[in-house]
């Protein structure tokens, strides 16, 4: 009988022992896994960011040219290149003697959120972003407006998006924070795209101040710097 006992009790320590051999190899796996898992991680990241802002690249040249065919119609429709939240606008009735108003002495200031502002200098008759006239529907009966519809999350607005800050040295941008109205469209980072014209190409160019939303080239460049993105049209 005692021996019956002590082989009993020989047999349950043995089949403890198995138990808690098993329990410790699974944890092992587990932690095996976990390491498979972070190492993994660590190397696809790097590719899941640099896809994700290769994507947001691509979108921002999308729109850009999504706007340039934009602008190209109403400067075939009306002769004029317009701002691009104008794209948006229908032209109103707006009591002037002037069939332009010179808002280099009267520069736009929200006021009229239905109107139409033209990029040109009609002292000099010439095409210029330094430059913006205010269009009737009396003078441009060839506006077919609204070109483009955009959705209010994707202009700029009090509270919403912001103004590309100017690089250091950067010139031709002036102070962008009073002269780019709400309603301009942003790019993919938040940030409003900006139009300049280039006089000695006579070409349009849409910026967008790219990743770091900061403008590192001059208006009117026709060559981007830093990760800005430019769009040149005519």
């Amino acid at each position: 009988m005692g021996l019956i006992k002590k082989n009993f009790f020989f047999f349950k320590k043995e089949g403890g022992n198995r138990m808690k051999n098993k329990i410790g190899f699974t944890l092992t796996e587990l932690l095996v896994v976990m390491v498979i898992i972070a190492v993994l991680a660590a190397l696809l990241l790097p590719a899941i960011r640099k896809s994700r802002s290769k994507a947001l690249i691509d979108k921002a040249k999308s729109e850009m040219a999504a706007l340039a065919s934009v602008e190209t119609m109403v400067k075939l429709d009306c002769g004029y290149y317009v701002e691009l939240r104008s794209l948006n606008c229908p032209i109103v009735d707006e009591d002037s003697e002037n069939i332009y108003k010179d808002l280099s002495t009267d520069p736009c200031d929200n006021t009229h959120p239905e109107t139409v502002f033209a990029y040109y200098d009609r002292t000099n008759n010439v095409d210029s972003t330094q430059y913006e006239s205010q269009l009737h529907k009396e003078c441009v009966s060839t506006w077919d407006g609204p070109y483009q519809v955009f959705q209010p999350k994707t202009t700029y607005q009090s509270d919403n998006g912001s103004v590309p800050a100017v690089g250091s040295g950067v010139s031709g941008w002036g102070t962008l924070s009073s002269a780019v109205p709400y309603g301009t469209p942003l790019d993919p980072w938040g940030h409003t795209y900006l139009l300049a014209y280039n006089s000695t190409q006579k070409i349009m160019i849409i910026y967008s101040a790219g990743p770091n939303g900061t403008l590192e080239t001059d208006a009117g460049a026709t060559t981007p710097s830093g990760d800005d993105i430019l769009y040149k049209f005519r």
